[in-house]
């Protein structure tokens, strides 16, 4: 259901943006592998344009040209145009198609988003671009007193919000860890794109957690910037928790402390962190190229807890401009600014932190507030079974870390 994974980096490493972690090679025994390593350890670019100005993921070995490629397990592993999810990637012989990378540009966040093209230029500048109020980062600011609305009951402040695709288990597996980690229960709202064919166990243990609103759409196959932004519309709290379905609770997660920042702050988006790894970063618009004639849009990864700018009253946590999917929001606020945006297929996180930017809201990360990314092993529900969203693969789908 993640309509985001992998990305190029302005120095052409590629990032998998859901860990933060980035593509290396690995050499054993004269083969070699790809393996998600410390973003600081690859020191080249794995891309090749041909003549043509297509991209490949490509290197030479032994004489012969490889390229990153998707594999059928249910072909013998042969190169596929259509892979499944759960298909191998490997480094094998390279093929037009399935072998071509389309390297987006962010240039089009400059040109087409208008919001962005809104943003300040602060009075008295030499500043010779539109965006370049959008490189400021001004520091976080204590509320005036009367303007501070203490929450004393999570419950009645915070409403978890999360976007699913036929993957109830998972939301009662959240259910739960909330109720083990917290003591008691959060209200959650739930969007699932359907269908509704789900037995009636699956009602009954929706019905063990009686905040838990479980919506599934009579649209099959909203996309995930409409799911959240109608899990978002149903929620009645002054903040949100956006999550994905995979996430659960954990010792580590203060909720606590993220109300506590956005009742006594000016800040709109208080994050917490996944308990290993997670992307974070701060965006800039600049030269990052050969073509100085350019700007584009860059995302400093780690620069975060690197210039820590902390939060007054919270030295553990800093300024950001993006973190994961795990972070408390002011609800009006993110309807404001029109929610995520249904029209991207792709890059919807990226986005809306690029326009609650340019629309002037703070980010605050607090890395030592955790959540744990919990691949599931196995659909495990009471009672009669159901599949997930499949596609024409013919295994049920598995999920993607």
């Amino acid at each position: 259901m993640y309509s985001q994974a992998f990305s190029l980096t302005m120095d052409n490493r590629l990032i998998y943006e859901r860990t933060g972690r980035c593509v290396n090679y690995k050499s054993h025994d004269n083969a070699i592998f790809l393996e998600m390593v410390d973003c600081s350890d690859v020191t080249e670019s794995f891309f090749t344009e041909d003549k043509d100005g297509m991209f490949y993921i490509q290197r030479i070995v032994k004489n012969k040209e490889l390229c990153i490629t998707p594999m059928s397990e249910r072909n013998d592993l042969n190169v596929t145009t259509s892979p499944c999810l759960g298909d191998p990637v490997g480094l094998t012989r390279c093929n037009k198609h399935a072998s071509r990378m389309l390297l987006m540009e962010e240039d089009f966040f400059q040109e087409d988003r208008k919001l962005l093209k809104m943003a300040v230029v602060p009075p008295n500048s030499s500043c010779d671009f539109k965006a370049c109020g959008f490189n400021k980062r001004e520091p976080v600011k204590l509320l005036p007193p009367d303007q501070v609305g203490r929450c004393t009951k999570l419950w009645e402040c915070v409403t978890l919000a999360v976007k699913t695709t036929r993957r109830p288990h998972l939301i009662l597996r959240l259910a739960e860890s909330v109720r083990e980690s917290l003591g008691f229960d959060l209200p959650i709202v739930a969007y699932d794109d359907g269908p509704n064919d789900y037995p009636d166990e699956i009602y009954q243990q929706i019905a063990e957690y009686p905040l838990l609103q479980y919506v599934v759409s009579k649209n099959e196959d909203l996309g995930i910037a409409r799911g959240r932004n109608l899990a978002v519309m149903q929620v009645k709290t002054k903040y949100f928790f956006l999550l994905d379905d995979d996430i659960k609770f954990n010792e580590y997660t203060k909720l606590d402390k993220l109300v506590e920042i956005l009742d006594t702050t000016d800040v709109t988006v208080a994050s917490a962190a996944y308990l290993v790894s997670g992307f974070t970063s701060y965006f800039e618009f600049g030269h990052f190229n050969v073509n100085k004639a350019v700007r584009r849009l860059g995302a400093y990864h780690g620069a975060c807890t690197l210039v820590n700018q902390t939060i007054p009253n919270h030295p553990s946590c800093v300024r950001c401009d993006i973190t994961s999917n795990a972070f408390l929001a002011r609800t009006k606020e993110i309807l404001d600014i029109g929610g995520w945006d249904p029209e991207l297929m792709i890059v919807e996180h990226k986005d809306i932190f690029i326009r609650l930017k340019a629309a002037g809201m703070k980010v605050a990360l607090c890395p030592d507030v955790k959540v744990k990314h919990a691949r599931p092993s196995k659909i495990s529900v009471k009672g009669e079974d159901y599949k997930e969203k499949s596609t024409d693969c013919d295994s049920a789908l598995i999920p993607l870390l």
